[in-house]
Formats: C-alpha cells, sequence, structure tokens
C-alpha cells in the first residue's frame, strides 16, 4: 500500500472531502460545494458523468455517445480526480484505501468528510446463465459500455442472419431480442429499439429480415410500469401492442441455458420462462430488472470524523431516482394522464 502524495493542487489548510462516485450525487455535489472552503477529491473507474436517461438512445444511435457524458475534469477548481476503486475505508485513521484501474496498485487517500455516492449494480436475481453469459448475450444497460455492446450485437446479429448459409430458424434465433424487466429504463430502451428496428434496421439495411424481427418484454410484476398510473400502463401497452412487441407480465426469467442449433458447432443460448415453462431463442437478451439497492432511492452518507457526540453520527442525504424528461403538453395525446410520474411516451 503506498502512502498518499498530495497532489499539486492540494491546500493542506482546508478541509478535505472526498467523494467515491461520479454519478447523480457525486458530480452534482463536486460542481456545487465551495471550492474556496473545501479541498474536493473524486475517485471513480468511471472519469465522466452519465447522464443516464438518456442511455437507450446511445444504444441504437439516437444519440452519440459524447452527447450525454461530461468528463469530470471539467469541475472548476477540483482538487484531483483518481481514475480507481475504492477498496476499504478506515474511519479510525480517516483514509480510504484505493486501488486504480491500470496495474491494480493501491494507494491510501486521507479525508476529513466522506462521500459514498457509488451506487449500486444490476441485480441478476442468481439467475442461472446470466452473470456467464453478460457481454455475449446477455447485456445491462447502466454504463456507456454496455450502449456500446448492445448497439454492436444488433448489427452483429442483422449481419449473420443474412448470411447466406444460415437457416430459416436460425435467423428468425438470431433476430429474437428480449428486454428483462418492465420498468421505466426497460420500456424507454423497448421503444427505441423497436424503433430502431423498424424504421433504421428493416427499412434501409436489412428489408428482407423485417419479418422475422421479434421483440419481447419479459416483467415478472404483474405490469409493466408498476409504479405508474393504470392510464399510463394501458396507454404505453397498446402502443407496444401496435409495434409487435411481445408483452410477458407475471412471468420470471429462470434461466439462460444452452440449447442445440441447426448452424453445427454454433451453441445457441435460449431464456427459459418460469411461469410457462417455454423456451424462447433468443440471441440478445437486455436484463434490466431492479438493482440490489431494496430502497427506490440512493442514499448518500457524510461522515465527519471529530470529537464531537453528535458529529460523529453519519449524515444522510437522500437523492431520489434519476428524473425522466418531462413530456411537454401540447404533445401529449388527449388521454394522457394528469399524474406527476414522468416517462417519454412512445
Amino acid at each position: 500500500m503506498k502512502p498518499f502524495v498530495t497532489g499539486i493542487r492540494g491546500m493542506a489548510s482546508r478541509p478535505r472531502v472526498v467523494i467515491l462516485g461520479t454519478g447523480w450525487g457525486g458530480n452534482k455535489l463536486a460542481r456545487n460545494l465551495d471550492k474556496s472552503k473545501f479541498d474536493v477529491r473524486l475517485v471513480s473507474p468511471a472519469n465522466h458523468f452519465l447522464f443516464t436517461s438518456f442511455l437507450p438512445s446511445t444504444a441504437v444511435g439516437t444519440l452519440e455517445f459524447r452527447c450525454i457524458q461530461e468528463p469530470v475534469r471539467t469541475i472548476k477548481d477540483l482538487g484531483e480526480y483518481y481514475q480507481a476503486k475504492a477498496r476499504q475505508i478506515d474511519t479510525n485513521r480517516k483514509v480510504v484505501a484505493c486501488e486504480e484501474i491500470f496495474k491494480g496498485e493501491r494507494f491510501e487517500l486521507p479525508y476529513d468528510y466522506l462521500v459514498l455516492g457509488v451506487g449500486c449494480k444490476t441485480n441478476t436475481f442468481n439467475t442461472p446463465g446470466v452473470s456467464e453469459r453478460e457481454g455475449k448475450e446477455v447485456f445491462f444497460l447502466k454504463h456507456l459500455y454496455h450502449a456500446r455492446q448492445i448497439r454492436s450485437r444488433v448489427l452483429e446479429c442483422f449481419e449473420r442472419a443474412s448470411s447466406p448459409v444460415v437457416s430459416e430458424e436460425e435467423r428468425r434465433r438470431l433476430l429474437s431480442f428480449v428486454v428483462v424487466g418492465g420498468g421505466p429504463t426497460s420500456c424507454e430502451f423497448t421503444s427505441e429499439l423497436s424503433d430502431f428496428l423498424r424504421h433504421d434496421v428493416s427499412r434501409w439495411a436489412y428489408p428482407d429480415l423485417a419479418p422475422l424481427v421479434r421483440v419481447s418484454v419479459v416483467e415478472a410484476g404483474p405490469n409493466i410500469l408498476g409504479s405508474f398510473d393504470q392510464d399510463l400502463i394501458d396507454y404505453y401497452g397498446a402502443a407496444l401492442e401496435q409495434r409487435g412487441v411481445s408483452v410477458r407480465t407475471a412471468t420470471a426469467v429462470k434461466a439462460i441455458e444452452e440449447c442445440e442449433s441447426d448452424c453445427g458447432h454454433h451453441s445457441t443460448r435460449a431464456v427459459r420462462w418460469r411461469r410457462s415453462h417455454l423456451r424462447t431463442p433468443a440471441r440478445l437478451e437486455i436484463w434490466l430488472p431492479r438493482s440490489q439497492s431494496a430502497a427506490a432511492q440512493m442514499q448518500i452518507s457524510i461522515w465527519r470524523i471529530s470529537s464531537g457526540p453528535t458529529r460523529d453520527l453519519p449524515a444522510q442525504i437522500s437523492i431520489h431516482g434519476c428524473p425522466h424528461l418531462a413530456v411537454p403538453r401540447r404533445l401529449r395525446p388527449p388521454h394522457w394522464p394528469s399524474s406527476p410520474n414522468r416517462l417519454r411516451p412512445p
């Protein structure tokens, strides 16, 4: 473990605030803190803030990746940024043990205030085959590289399906896309993917493959968009039906399994549903269930290590889920619900 060396922009006279994470909470706090009073340091493997609400759009090319990210080094008067992961916190010594992402070397970073804004991981519910096939047939949608993987995989599936040596059954399997989870992000991505397949890929690039494309949404709960008003759920469900999207509710994914293929040595994957015990051939699954955090909010904890009896207690700031774009009133359909919930219509 290497001792921490103060950066050239460090000032010992100011209390040091170490922020773990460059997401919605960490980035906002780092930008708003008064740098004349605090020496702000950022630690995160991601050297940019990501506008995650637009990730579904970048996955299909509606937006370019550079449009939804902002480098953290553009934060004015930032003390220092370290592209590393926090591995251990020693509250007695007031240091964070960090591991840089390039060579895995560790160093210690002292602090006066510590802010945790590291977010949470996608919950796989220990579903067999999900973790093993991540980045191959199974993709999450939480980081920028996830969107890049999805875009590349979709185009790869179409290119493989257009090969003259591929059978009709194999083409249908290659062009089957499954979105797991029926929350706002899943629905947003399903709309973007459906538009991309119908208006771009199928119409201009692969018109002969358009009839074979299938998009499915799987939700373990009784409805998609479970936290929204029923009017909005019905409206969006009808829109998905018009687009030819298959919606399976009250259905959980039991496993991603190996299955036989008619292409000789090429292996395939199938999604097995828990409710109906059916197997659906698929070549790309987007895994977007709830995060591992049970709460519907992200908590950022701030520790002040001092001798006072009350100041030793952690103070928590709750930052609720990422806001979605409000729909302009002039663009709403006549039956658009008056709920404060926000979601872009399909």
